[in-house]
């Protein structure tokens, strides 16, 4: 068949597969475009269209010390579980690189977080927790969001890991330097960029996780999807659409974030 012929049928699927691209890209945002206007209320309950439009909902977000409190301590748990996740990633794509024998093997295990049901992981993180008697405290939480945030740091940071020259740490090694060294100065600041990305999504992960935060969180403990899910069980005030446009509009930003550290970084790589 010649070029002229499948030019149509090319064009075609492309149109297609584009206008299928903006009915899944409706389908996921509408649905928080509508909750964004709805937090713009000015009447006392959550509806769409809104009975007029007013920041007060935002006020009282901002103002009740039980919402501040909540979105301090995910910030701290979600920094604390990106840290972690971040070292453990990082560390497993750099040391991934050094095995000869069983590299698939543990691929697949580093990313079966992915694929694991999030609630048989929780039951059993509560068992174990609840055995410990450490139930209610922060790093548990820090630690269970971490497992779960580890393959996007590990996938990310190996994919770039790929895209070095092996031939760049071969000419360290081989001119003396222990593996050691290749990792802290050659390795290490290669990929840089993909460790700052991962840790933006990572945290970005943490913040909004609420299935292990609503298992093991305490009344100290209670994080802002948490505080989010419960005012939403008891209430439909416009206060927790407001609460939810707030939290999604920083995970857009720290989306953003995460999307142009990537672009530098690949530009960068370009251009050297």
């Amino acid at each position: 068949m010649s070029e002229s012929a499948l030019a149509p049928s090319v064009g075609r699927w492309r149109i297609a597969l584009t206008g299928l691209s903006l009915a899944l890209a409706a389908f996921l945002l509408v649905p928080a475009a509508m909750i964004l206007v709805a937090s713009l209320s000015g009447g006392y309950f959550l509806e769409f269209p809104p009975d007029g439009l007013s920041l007060r909902w935002y006020g009282e977000l901002f103002d009740d010390l039980a919402w501040r409190a909540a979105l301090w301590t995910s910030i701290q748990i979600a920094a604390g579980g990106a840290a972690i996740a971040t070292a453990m990633g990082t560390a497993a794509a750099l040391g991934l690189k050094r095995v000869r024998r069983g590299r698939g093997l543990l691929r697949s295990v580093f990313i079966a977080p992915l694929a694991l049901p999030y609630i048989v992981y929780v039951l059993g993180l509560y068992n174990v927790f609840d055995a410990l008697s450490v139930l209610g405290a922060a790093w548990p939480i820090m630690l269970g969001q971490s497992v779960l945030a580890f393959p996007i740091v590990f996938v990310t940071v190996d994919a770039m890991l790929a895209r070095i020259d092996p031939r760049i740490p071969d000419a360290a090694a081989s001119l003396g330097a222990p593996w050691s060294m290749v990792v802290a100065r050659v390795e290490l600041p290669l990929v840089l960029p993909a460790v700052v990305a991962s840790a933006v999504f990572a945290f970005s992960f943490c913040f909004d996780e609420v299935v292990v935060a609503l298992f093991l969180s305490g009344p100290e403990t209670v994080t802002y999807p948490v505080k989010i899910f419960s005012a939403a069980r008891d209430s439909v005030s416009p206060v927790v659409a407001a609460a939810s446009s707030a939290v999604t509009v920083l995970v857009l930003l720290l989306a953003a974030l995460f999307a142009a550290t990537v672009r530098h970084a690949t530009r960068r790589r370009t251009l050297a």
